[in-house]
């Protein structure tokens, strides 16, 4: 069960799955309080069941292909949340995993459908690219303006970090040797110049804007071991690094935030070069005994080809994170 969460993709519809079967649940026990969106009066409707809850905002504003769009994505980016979330528990507390799945997507679908703000004014925040399991914070900082409720511009700026992957990390698994013994990332700073579109205050919001990824470099250490290099027998310790290089690329992404009364606000967002390809890293290799042309060539083909099949390795920025907003009317 572990590594079917930690490695496969399926894991991803199974969370949207749950996350569509609790916004059911929720909003069938809110009933017309859940006047928003409601998933569960959306479904009625679209088999002409015969109800006392009426139509939502979202099926009168949008229809009910619209409405159905939205709970689509809505879901799509919990069950991402959640899973990016659980992966990272599980490499510590697996046994409150299935907990803490469960009660994060219930609350933000319950938060969803109440006590919505509409907000304008500055807002801060402070905010991390990952969570702290491993050592690693990528700790930045958030700033904007929000015009009204469906339009705020503004930056993220994330400092340079530094992260102890070991067999957590994808690229040094994709290297396929034997004997990982270490595995380290200098991960270079981080920008975003980015606005925000909120279709209705209920829905999660599309990010769009540039994004700025400085160099990323990842050393990996393998033992000294007989191992087979392309079917050649080979014996000694590896070293592989591999880096990335600075761009600055049109971006395109997914965000949810929710603001409280007290114009407290928590929020996640994922935004990346989604119109360029994965870049090619620059590779180098280090052994203790002689490698051959053939065997070098072959590692290095081997390692471009997982990394650029990877989407970690986008340009992007990735942040969970609380805010402020200064000014605020309903």
């Amino acid at each position: 069960m572990k590594e079917f969460i930690l490695y496969s993709n399926t894991i991803y519809i199974a969370a949207f799955l749950v996350a569509y079967i609790i916004m059911l649940i929720t909003d069938y026990l809110l009933g017309k309080e859940a006047e928003h969106l409601n998933a569960w009066s959306v479904l009625l409707h679209s088999f002409n069941i015969k109800t006392d809850i009426p139509p939502s905002k979202a099926m009168v504003k949008f229809g009910l292909w619209g409405a159905w769009i939205i709970i689509l994505l809505a879901n799509t980016l919990f069950g991402l949340i959640a899973v990016q979330l659980l992966r990272f528990i599980l490499k510590n507390f697996f046994c409150s995993a299935a907990f803490v799945l469960t009660f994060t997507l219930s609350t933000i679908q319950l938060h969803a459908q109440k006590n919505l703000h509409t907000t304008k004014g500055w807002q801060i925040g402070f905010s991390l690219g990952e969570l702290p399991w491993q050592g690693s914070f990528k700790a930045g900082i958030t700033a904007g303006y929000h015009l009204n409720d469906k339009l705020y511009f503004g930056a993220i700026y994330q400092i340079p970090d530094k992260i102890t992957r070991n067999k957590s990390s994808f690229n040094a698994k994709a290297i396929g040797l034997e004997g990982l013994q270490s595995s380290s990332e200098k991960v270079g700073q981080r920008f975003l110049l980015h606005g925000r579109y909120t279709p209705v205050k209920y829905a999660p919001y599309i990010s769009f804007g540039f994004v700025f990824n400085d160099n990323d470099v990842e050393t990996v250490y393998f033992d000294d071991r007989e191992r087979s290099i392309n079917g050649a027998a080979y014996k000694g310790a590896i070293t592989v690094i591999q880096k990335r290089k600075t761009a600055f690329r049109p971006a395109l992404g997914l965000g949810y935030q929710y603001i409280f009364k007290c114009r407290v606000s928590v929020g996640a967002e994922w935004t990346g070069a989604v119109f360029s390809k994965i870049p090619t890293p620059e590779i180098d290799i280090a052994a203790s005994n002689t490698l051959s042309a053939n065997e070098r060539n072959f590692l290095k083909s081997k390692i471009t080809k997982e990394f650029k099949s990877s989407p970690f390795n986008l340009y992007h920025i990735f942040h969970i994170g609380v805010g402020y907003t200064f000014r605020q009317s309903k």
